[in-house]
């Protein structure tokens, strides 16, 4: 841990309190996509939901942010949909689970380039035992992308497709044997040379970093099954979700070599079916559940290190989730194994407030402060001659880091973040920011 020198003062303060719970709400319900749905979400009130029940595939596309449904599942055929990721209104993929009610087989991916009007098998498996898992393409290069199989033979390879040309072409790469089959929804893909997925028995990860020339396979720190893994866009922090071990998951911060468990310290259950998806470019993400108390979906801020429970509008049982993050706003959607459908909109990580352009570097005061659990920290960067790497970081009164809040380069300007400290105890704490030859610390109070 980064540890600082501190020097304290007595302050007298005035108990100030603040809730700020942000909640999922319900947008609607859909039939007719079986029980484990998959969702995917391609502008903030855009998103296609995959699935179908025995012998009956099904793809439907909303434009209003799930209040309404569209069917375009067009000609499909063959068993139901396991897994969907769309690109735009327009360029769609979908897999399938290889035979009627997903035993595997010669399973498919499908694609569409007119929004579900026509759609055309673009991939198979082979074999008797293919089941496609997920379909990921880069948040940051939409050109980049995979799909993924359960071995066609069982106990083989797994299958892996990549595309470099947004889905135009695809090739197969050798993989390695590794004795078991993936879940939907551990499939991640993060650029060109970083990708992979998780496996069970036990629970163990796949994982790529010099794009596909060799192959990492690691147990993770618990449970019989990896259902949910995410990274952050460094490829060296990451979240592994396991069955029967939530509360606690799994977190590395060396691209997936070594796994630490963590107790997230949230009401949340589950065992095949716990997701978790991360706001690519910033420290927070998000975990779903079949079932937990006054939710089922957590929040961290810090990059899995904490976390804090979200309302989910009494909506559990949830299957799938995925976002997209514009304009420092993020827009997510999660669906549950009777169809129902709930959105959460929110802006986090770091939010641009004004387009004047600053002359000085400035740390402004939190606020509030005292606070309780939630408060804004505002900062300018002036304007320099590159995008400087900027730091922002909380520490505890002994200079222990216990948040970092921003990592990544910044262009000039005025940027607002919050820090959740709904697992910090109440106490003095000083956050930290540094960029370029910039560096100052301020204290806040944090009172519960």
């Amino acid at each position: 841990m980064k540890e600082f020198t501190l020097f304290l003062t007595i302050t007298v303060f005035i108990i100030i309190s603040q809730n700020a719970f942000t909640q999922w709400t319900l947008q609607g319900t859909l039939t007719g996509v079986g029980t484990i749905p998959s969702i995917s979400v391609y502008a903030p009130a855009e998103l296609v939901v995959a699935g179908g029940t025995s012998g009956v595939p099904k793809v439907f596309k909303s434009t209003n942010s799930g209040v309404n449904w569209t069917n375009i599942s067009g000609n499909l055929t063959g068993p139901e949909l396991s897994c969907v990721w769309a690109v735009n209104a327009n360029l769609i993929f979908a897999g399938d689970v290889g035979s009627n009610g997903g035993s595997g087989g010669n399973a498919r991916v499908w694609k569409t380039t007119n929004g579900g009007v026509n759609w055309v098998v673009i991939l198979t498996t082979g074999g008797s035992h293919g089941y496609f898992n997920g379909i990921v393409f880069s948040r940051t290069n939409s050109l980049i992308g995979v799909a993924e199989s359960d071995p066609p033979s069982l106990y083989g390879q797994h299958y892996l497709a990549k595309t470099t040309d947004g889905g135009n072409s695809w090739n197969t790469q050798t993989t390695i044997s590794t004795n078991g089959t993936a879940i939907t929804g551990s499939v991640v893909c993060t650029d060109n040379l970083f990708y992979g997925w998780g496996i069970y028995p036990p629970a163990r990860v796949v994982i790529t970093s010099d794009g596909g020339a060799t192959w990492n396979q690691r147990n993770i720190s618990g449970g019989y099954n990896t259902t949910g893994l995410a990274f952050n866009s460094d490829k060296l922090t990451g979240i592994g979700v396991s069955g029967g071990f939530l509360p606690s998951i799994s977190r590395t911060t060396d691209g997936g070599v070594s796994w630490t468990p963590l107790n997230t310290g949230l009401p949340l259950t589950g065992y095949f079916n716990g997701r978790v998806k991360w706001v690519y470019g910033t420290n927070t993400c998000y975990l779903t559940s079949e079932s937990g108390s006054s939710g089922s979906v957590g929040k961290s801020t810090d990059g899995g290190l904490s976390w804090s429970l979200m309302n989910t509008s009494g909506v559990q049982g949830l299957m799938n989730v995925d976002l997209v993050y514009i304009n420092g706003v993020v827009s997510a959607y999660a669906i549950s194994d009777d169809g129902r459908v709930i959105k959460l909109s929110e802006p986090i990580g770091i939010v641009p407030i004004s387009s004047t352009m600053p002359s000085e570097y400035n740390l402004k005061q939190n606020f509030p402060n005292p606070f309780n659990p939630v408060t804004k920290i505002r900062f300018s960067i002036p304007q320099v001659s590159s995008a400087a790497q900027t730091f922002l970081s909380v520490y505890d009164i002994l200079g222990k880091e216990v948040a970092t809040l921003v990592n990544e380069h910044l262009n000039a300007g005025t940027y607002e973040v919050d820090w959740n400290a709904s697992t910090n105890p109440s106490g003095v704490y000083y956050y930290k920011l540094t960029t370029g030859n910039y560096t100052e610390t301020k204290k806040m109070i944090l009172i519960k």
